[in-house]
């Protein structure tokens, strides 16, 4: 890794606000990874791979919709309050699968619609966190904002530095 490359995490990493904003998302990216495993294999197991692909279109799909409109609202209040309670949702959501396991009633209709409304909530996260990394930084430390996007996610294919213009 290149020195200025190294000089940059430094730079980010100073700002108490994104230390803790990039945690935030690191620990929300976790848990939609383990979710999208957990969903997969209890769709897998109570259904099939035809199932499985409509549910994991119902959990991409929506966002088309529900980003512009997210875009929208985050102008508004505080940012923060709008991702805790998208995590929360999402986290509440979730939970119904378990219990409905459980209880011996999960359908594979239950998951497309808890899929859906996952999915619509998700997108207040994308967003936001776009946002806010755009928003820490000035135009002469452009390039200090490269790590913000690579640890999140939202920019795995570029394989170098991200240089405006």
């Amino acid at each position: 890794m290149a020195p200025l490359t190294i000089q940059r995490y430094v730079q980010v990493a100073r700002r108490p606000a994104f230390r803790r904003f990039w945690l935030g998302m690191m620990i929300s990216r976790a848990g939609d990874a383990f979710t999208t495993v957990a969903v997969s294999w209890v769709v897998l197991s109570i259904a099939g791979p035809l199932q499985l692909g409509v549910v994991l279109l119902c959990f991409g799909l929506p966002r088309v919709v529900s980003g512009p409109i997210a875009g929208r609202v985050l102008d508004r209040p505080d940012p923060r309050l709008l991702l805790a309670a998208d995590n929360a949702a999402r986290g509440l959501f979730i939970s119904v699968v378990p219990v409905l396991l459980w209880l011996h009633h999960l359908v594979v209709a239950d998951l497309y619609g808890i899929a859906v409304a996952s999915a619509l909530c998700s997108a207040v996260t994308e967003v936001a966190e776009a946002a806010w990394c755009r928003g820490w930084w000035t135009t002469n430390t452009w390039r200090a904002r490269t790590p913000c996007w690579r640890p999140t996610g939202n920019w795995p294919p570029l394989p170098g530095p991200w240089y405006p213009g």
